[in-house]
């Protein structure tokens, strides 16, 4: 389940996660089986993170930082990975229908079993 406090931070916005995330660098993020319909994640850095199961339809990642996370069995219906950094992610099992991919890095992706 994912992390209530990290969660609180994340839709505080972009500002607010940022700073968060450079004084605690070593943490990885859980989102796991959140529900984060339509977020904007654009310029969030969300290295490490697991949003495994996480309900992402409809979220914004264009130009995400550092992505390399665990969205394994995701919704990602609709989501904009649009200059992404996607390298080293995992989306194994994903829901990746109608999802935007231009100009993402997708260097290292795992794919296995996604719905595209």
């Amino acid at each position: 389940m994912a992390n209530q406090h990290q969660l609180d931070l994340l839709t505080q916005g972009r500002e607010a996660w940022n700073a968060w995330r450079q004084q605690h660098p070593d943490v990885q993020p859980d989102f796991s089986h959140a529900r984060l319909r339509g977020a904007r994640l654009g310029g969030v850095d969300l290295n490490g993170a697991s949003f495994r199961e996480a309900d992402l339809s409809g979220a914004d990642f264009a130009g995400a930082t550092r992505v390399k996370a665990d969205l394994s069995g995701a919704d990602l219906t609709g989501v904009c990975f649009r200059g992404a950094d996607l390298s080293e992610a995992n989306f194994s099992g994903a829901d990746m229908r109608l999802a935007t991919l231009e100009g993402a890095d997708l260097s290292g992706v795992d794919l296995t079993n996604t719905k595209k």
